[in-house]
């Protein structure tokens, strides 16, 4: 079993500022919550799916 330490933390967040970084997020409704999921297991996500809650 392998366990990160607080360092190793560090280590990460201070190689993540130094790379540009471009993430990639499609939001979905809550309701649209099953269309979230047929879209992940059918591979037409780019990055992360997110489900917003609240108004738009």
């Amino acid at each position: 079993m392998t366990a990160n330490t607080r360092a190793d933390g560090r280590e990460f967040l201070a190689l993540a500022a130094r790379i540009p970084l471009a993430p990639t997020v499609t939001v979905y409704p809550f309701d649209a919550a099953d269309r979230a999921l047929a879209d992940l297991a059918a591979d037409r996500v780019t990055g992360s799916a997110v489900l917003k809650i609240g108004p738009s």
